[in-house]
Formats: C-alpha cells, structure tokens, sequence
C-alpha cells in the first residue's frame, strides 16, 4: 500500500469539496 499516494488521493478530493 502507497500511503504517499493515499494521502495524495484524500486530500485532492477534500480541496475538491472545500472548493464547493
């Protein structure tokens, strides 16, 4: 598991639903 990668994925979608 890329945990770097995780955490990429989560925080682009919380500043996609921050951007709402």
């Amino acid at each position: 598991v890329d945990l770097a990668h995780l955490l990429a994925a989560r925080d682009q979608e919380l500043r996609s639903l921050s951007a709402e």
